[in-house]
């Protein structure tokens, strides 16, 4: 993950609030948000059981009508559902229903903040929150949406289970690394002797051009702002080893994104699944110029444009 990774040979910070346990859990709704909410969003929120029964929170946005289509979003690193409260509301009005939960360790979810002690630990949340999605919304196979870290939770998900879904949807999804042999091997060894040590930092500043969106993301109290653990290095990079080995596998229809600028997650990953992936329907859109979160981007009007057109392309029009 460019200059984020490459910290975490360098910066070793071990376990003091980096390995704060999660939050208590609070409503999500406050009254001055409700009022906020449109008239013609329908809006729930509560928790699941995740995997070893860890209680993670869950929300979705629903449209007054008919149901077009569900999309499942899965968010990354400093991130959380709540993020994507903007898009969701903007799908909602093409007709789609939107279901979002927070990662372990992140959000309102419980867990040490940040961290897991194994990346498939993720993919079982994912799995346990698509069974109970399909059970909500039985009539329409989900798209997944996954951004940065989960938008490699996304990508692995769909390689093996792509027949379950109507397409796959990356937002500057972590396909790659370009870190060296030295870092790697230093990284292991750290999450061997100290898995909650904080090495793994990423700057917001690289997130988007907006400032706006920036001060937002150090001012969030659901935003952990620590270095993450060594373990949750480890994991995210072995992740990101699979991805590599395995890129054929992706088969569903596919919407690759990324900024052309990003320097968190490097671009050539996406170009790579794309050259690679066999699905015969699949589409890259590189934005020259902007950064890593596209969705929170100064141009996130246009990006929200184009992956609503992409899923009205790929989802049968509204019931009448």
């Amino acid at each position: 993950m460019n200059r984020a990774v490459a910290v975490l040979g360098v910066v070793v910070m071990l376990c003091g609030t980096g390995c704060a346990a999660s939050p208590p859990y609070f409503a999500l709704r406050t009254p001055e948000r409700a009022a906020r909410l449109p008239a013609d969003v329908t809006h729930a929120a509560g928790s699941f059981a995740g995997h070893g029964g860890l209680k993670l929170f869950e929300q979705s946005w629903r449209p007054m009508g008919a149901t077009r289509g569900v999309v499942v979003v899965v968010h990354g690193l400093k991130d959380h559902s709540s993020r994507y409260e903007a898009f969701a509301e903007a799908a909602v009005r093409r007709g789609y229903a939107v279901y979002a939960f927070d990662l372990r360790g992140h959000g309102r979810s419980e867990g040490i903040r940040v961290y897991t002690s194994a990346f498939d630990d993720y993919l079982a949340d994912l799995g346990i929150f698509l069974k109970r999605v399909r059970a909500k919304e039985p009539d329409a196979a989900p798209f997944l949406l996954g951004h940065s870290m989960g938008g490699a939770i996304a990508t692995l998900h769909a390689m093996a289970h792509g027949a379950e879904l109507r397409g796959v949807l990356l937002s500057g999804a972590a396909l790659q690394s370009d870190v060296s042999a030295a870092t790697v091997t230093g990284t292991k060894v750290i999450a061997a002797v100290a898995p909650r040590a904080g090495v793994f930092q990423l700057d917001l500043d690289d997130f988007s051009r907006d400032p706006t969106t920036v001060w937002e993301g150090r001012v969030d109290p659901l935003i952990y702002q620590e270095p993450a653990p060594a373990r949750t290095a480890r994991e995210v990079l072995g992740a990101i080893d699979r991805i590599q080995e395995h890129m054929e596998d992706l088969t569903a229809p596919a919407l690759i994104m990324h900024g052309g600028a990003d320097k968190v997650t490097p671009p050539e990953g996406s170009r790579a699944l794309y050259r690679r992936a066999r699905a015969e329907d699949k589409t890259l859109r590189i934005y020259e110029g902007l950064f890593h979160d596209l969705l929170h981007e100064p141009e996130r009007a246009q990006v929200t444009r184009d992956v609503l057109e992409w899923l009205d392309r790929h989802t049968p029009p509204p019931p009448v």
